[in-house]
Protein backbone atom coordinates (compact mmCIF):
# COMPACT_ATOMS: atom_id res chain seq x y z
CA UNK A 1 0.00 0.00 0.00
CA UNK A 2 1.09 3.92 -0.85
CA UNK A 3 0.01 6.69 0.92
CA UNK A 4 -0.12 9.69 -1.04
CA UNK A 5 -0.24 13.08 0.66
CA UNK A 6 -1.32 15.97 -1.47
CA UNK A 7 -0.97 19.43 -0.74
CA UNK A 8 -4.06 21.75 1.05
CA UNK A 9 -6.19 23.70 -0.77
CA UNK A 10 -6.97 26.52 1.89
CA UNK A 11 -9.36 27.81 -0.66
CA UNK A 12 -11.58 24.18 0.25
CA UNK A 13 -12.24 25.09 3.79
CA UNK A 14 -13.01 28.85 3.26
CA UNK A 15 -16.58 28.35 2.48
CA UNK A 16 -19.76 29.37 3.59
CA UNK A 17 -22.45 26.90 1.41
CA UNK A 18 -22.41 23.34 0.54
CA UNK A 19 -19.80 23.39 -2.34
CA UNK A 20 -17.25 25.70 -3.73
CA UNK A 21 -15.24 25.44 -7.09
CA UNK A 22 -11.69 26.71 -6.77
CA UNK A 23 -9.12 26.99 -9.97
CA UNK A 24 -6.62 23.83 -9.11
CA UNK A 25 -8.30 22.68 -6.62
CA UNK A 26 -8.86 19.33 -7.88
CA UNK A 27 -6.07 16.26 -8.26
CA UNK A 28 -5.81 13.95 -11.31
CA UNK A 29 -4.69 10.37 -10.82
CA UNK A 30 -3.37 7.94 -13.36
CA UNK A 31 -2.87 4.40 -13.25
CA UNK A 32 -1.88 1.85 -15.97
CA UNK A 33 -2.41 -0.82 -12.87
CA UNK A 34 -5.43 -1.75 -10.81
CA UNK A 35 -5.65 1.02 -7.47
CA UNK A 36 -7.99 1.51 -4.98
CA UNK A 37 -8.04 4.95 -4.14
CA UNK A 38 -10.22 6.87 -1.40
CA UNK A 39 -10.01 10.36 0.18
CA UNK A 40 -10.30 10.43 3.85
CA UNK A 41 -10.62 14.32 5.69
CA UNK A 42 -10.05 13.46 9.44
CA UNK A 43 -7.82 16.60 10.10
CA UNK A 44 -7.51 20.94 9.44
CA UNK A 45 -11.07 22.68 9.81
CA UNK A 46 -12.90 19.35 9.69
CA UNK A 47 -15.80 19.24 12.10
CA UNK A 48 -16.43 15.20 10.54
CA UNK A 49 -14.58 12.91 9.66
CA UNK A 50 -15.52 12.85 6.02
CA UNK A 51 -14.05 9.96 3.46
CA UNK A 52 -14.47 9.30 -0.35
CA UNK A 53 -14.37 6.71 -2.63
CA UNK A 54 -13.15 7.71 -5.84
CA UNK A 55 -14.18 5.86 -9.07
CA UNK A 56 -12.38 5.64 -12.30
CA UNK A 57 -13.83 7.08 -15.43
CA UNK A 58 -14.66 3.97 -16.74
CA UNK A 59 -17.34 3.18 -14.09
CA UNK A 60 -19.13 6.10 -14.25
CA UNK A 61 -22.88 5.85 -15.45
CA UNK A 62 -24.59 9.35 -14.76
CA UNK A 63 -26.73 7.11 -11.73
CA UNK A 64 -25.79 7.27 -8.21
CA UNK A 65 -27.02 7.03 -4.66
CA UNK A 66 -25.73 9.49 -1.99
CA UNK A 67 -25.90 8.95 1.82
CA UNK A 68 -25.71 12.07 3.17
CA UNK A 69 -26.58 14.11 6.10
CA UNK A 70 -28.40 17.29 5.77
CA UNK A 71 -26.05 20.47 4.96
CA UNK A 72 -25.65 22.82 8.25
CA UNK A 73 -25.09 26.15 7.87
CA UNK A 74 -24.49 27.70 11.40
CA UNK A 75 -20.77 26.27 11.84
CA UNK A 76 -18.24 29.11 11.94
CA UNK A 77 -15.18 27.32 10.86
CA UNK A 78 -11.63 28.94 11.43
Amino acid sequence: MQIIVLPWVPELTETTGPSVMVVDGAYRLRSDQPVTVYQYNPLAASVTNDASVLLPVNTWSGNYLVASWQFWSTFNYP
